[in-house]
């Protein structure tokens, strides 16, 4: 099972806010910065616990925050990537409240499967299996995020507790709407609902090309260490073989499904620019009465900073798929390369240097 680095970036990011000091990643952890900091990547659950429980001791023998309150204000932090846009652009936060399995893929993988779901118009409660008691660090992050939901919206915070493998989550449906309906009836639902779809499911699906890139990785580290350790020149060259195939379809699965998330990519800015327009064009023309509440409606869920980060976003997504295209690449050209173990070994050991994924 892996856990989000959506997770380690938002606690370091609150770190760096509050000026403390983050000496506890180099010497009590063994994970480099740049992987704890990259909310696409992820990280084996037992890793992040242990770096939450660094994280949390570090916290609070400075009088800062603990890991529940760190994970209410994730709205705050911006650490999660794409889903803090998202999650801003959401009409009803209990749409997301009442659906946890939904919430919970963003951080867990794979998706944890929730039995004894009992909704309400007000509440929903679940088991999952994954205990407080086995990862109490995580929990409580998770616990915090989910009552910070509503505030992504400018609603009051929902409330929650995990307890063993038990989730009760409640919120108030009793809140007036920011905007009338007769205010919005020029926006096009449709463009939100098919920019917020697009959003997912590029967020997911590059999630999950990283948890492949890294059960991968260690795959191929596995193998390499049979070569090590093997005194057969047949046996050798059959491992070897083995890993020249596994090398040759990652890289090849990768680069098509890479190639997918690149143009959906693209689709996703394209629509952020025409929201942004169409917000543009129905801010002008509103009366006098109305644009207060508009104004007010954009301030509280931040929607210049959503504008503001479309291309920081955009950029830093083409940035990672163009790494893992390149570092696949480079693990395909180790193997092929190889002339005999020393070569290989210096070859693969390159390549995961560049990688930034500490193999197990």
């Amino acid at each position: 099972m892996f856990f989000s680095s959506k997770i380690s970036h938002s606690i370091l990011t609150y770190f760096e806010r509050e000026g403390l000091s983050q000496e506890f990643v180099y010497t009590q952890t063994h994970w480099p910065v740049e992987f704890l900091k990259d909310p696409t990547c992820w990280l084996e659950a037992p890793v992040l616990e242990e770096f939450l429980k660094h994280a949390e001791k570090e916290a609070t023998e400075k009088g800062a925050s603990d890991i529940e309150k760190i994970g209410l204000m994730s709205p705050k932090l911006h650490a999660w990537g794409p889903l803090d846009s998202v999650l801003r652009l959401m009409g009803r936060p209990q749409d997301i409240l009442s659906q946890p399995d939904r919430f919970l893929s963003y951080f867990i993988s794979p998706p944890p499967p929730l039995d004894f779901v009992d909704r309400s118009e007000e509440s929903v409660t679940f088991r999952i299996p994954i205990s407080s008691e086995e990862y109490p660090h995580t929990t409580r992050f998770l616990k915090g995020a989910f009552e910070a939901l509503p505030l992504y919206a400018g609603k009051p915070q929902a409330a929650a507790s995990w307890k063993d493998n038990t989730v009760i989550i409640s919120w108030s449906s009793a809140q007036e709407n920011l905007i009338k309906d007769s205010d919005t009836q020029n926006v096009n639902p449709g463009l939100i609902q098919s920019l917020m779809a697009s959003l997912e499911t590029s967020q997911k699906e590059l999630g999950e090309k990283q948890r492949e890139l890294l059960l991968k990785t260690q795959e191929i580290e596995r193998l390499k260490s049979q070569i090590s350790g093997t005194t057969c020149d047949s046996e050798q060259t059959e491992t070897l073989q083995d890993l020249a195939n596994l090398s040759e379809i990652l890289t090849r699965d990768l680069e098509g499904s890479l190639t997918h998330i690149t143009h959906q990519v693209a689709r996703l800015q394209d629509y952020l620019i025409r929201s942004q327009q169409l917000v543009t064009l129905f801010s002008n023309n509103l009366s006098p009465q109305q644009s207060p509440r508009v104004q007010q409606a954009l301030k509280k869920v931040d929607w210049e900073n959503v504008t503001r980060q479309i291309p920081n976003v955009v950029q830093e997504t083409n940035e990672r798929i163009q790494k893992i295209q390149r570092v696949a690449r480079e693990f395909l050209g180790a193997v092929s390369d190889s002339k005999d173990k020393k070569d290989f070994s210096t070859r693969t050991h390159s390549t995961e240097q560049h990688l930034h994924l500490p193999l197990q």
